[in-house]
């Protein structure tokens, strides 16, 4: 999956950026920006 489609599923189970960043091991900054594109 992408990070995309990743990040879109976390948001829907209700994460926040901080344990979506948490949990893919990615920069919290990329998070930040596909958070709110998705």
């Amino acid at each position: 999956m992408s990070l995309y489609s990743d990040v879109k599923a976390l948001k829907t189970e209700g994460k926040t950026i901080d344990e979506i960043s948490v949990q893919l091991g990615v920069n919290i900054w990329i998070v930040r920006v596909v958070y709110y594109l998705v």
